[in-house]
């Protein structure tokens, strides 16, 4: 059995022991995107159009180029969750309809 449970969810226990949960070299190395993919899974991935800390551009080419196009959350920089609730509240339940 993969990462995702049954009920479509990531058993986190399961990634921890089998060392498959990406780690700060995996984000350096890019590998996020080969360990999302593998998830099998739809996946929404939000990204602050102003993030500084991991830049917009690059970073959306990348998720496009996987097939993983995040959704931009205008005026946001890293933390869409906070400066933008509710966009970010929004484009999940955009996403899980």
């Amino acid at each position: 059995m993969g990462p995702v449970g049954g009920d479509g969810w990531l058993d986190a226990r399961r990634l921890c022991r089998r060392r498959r949960y990406p780690r700060h070299g995996d984000l350096a190395a890019g590998r996020v995107t080969e360990i999302i993919e593998g998830l099998g899974k739809p996946v929404l991935v939000l990204w602050g159009d102003k993030d500084v800390l991991t830049p917009t551009a690059s970073n959306v080419a990348r998720y496009t180029a996987a097939c993983l196009p995040p959704h931009l959350i205008a005026g946001s920089g890293h933390s869409p969750m906070v400066e933008k609730p509710e966009q970010f509240l929004v484009a999940i339940g955009d996403f899980v309809r």
